[in-house]
């Protein structure tokens, strides 16, 4: 019987990280990927001189909360010139992720 748990908890693992999140890449046991965005926003080619942060979090795939959008990342640090429009997606087994949005400019 304890196998059979094991194994029913392992195949739920599996499918719930198939679904981990819009990354490029996507590790089933651990992922940590650092990438540019596709917003046609920017004012600036090259960093800006402050960074804005904004992160959304996910536990189980059950619960989601926060705002990573790129206004929340402006309105961290006071950005009203975007010069660069990064993203992270970090996910742990599946159980725990987050979608950080990285905003420079000035």
């Amino acid at each position: 019987m304890r196998k059979l748990t094991l194994l029913a908890v392992l195949c739920v693992l599996c499918v719930a990280s198939a679904c981990t999140g819009p990354a490029p890449l996507q590790g089933m046991i651990f992922a940590d990927i650092n990438y540019p965005s596709y917003y046609q926003g920017v004012d600036a080619v090259g960093p800006g001189g402050k960074t804005g942060k904004a992160q959304a979090m996910s536990i189980l795939s059950l619960v989601a909360m926060g705002d990573a959008s790129i206004d929340a990342a402006c309105k961290d640090q006071g950005i009203s010139k975007i010069a660069t429009v990064d993203h992270k997606f970090t996910n742990i087994l599946g159980v725990y992720q987050t979608w950080t949005t990285m905003v420079t400019g000035d």
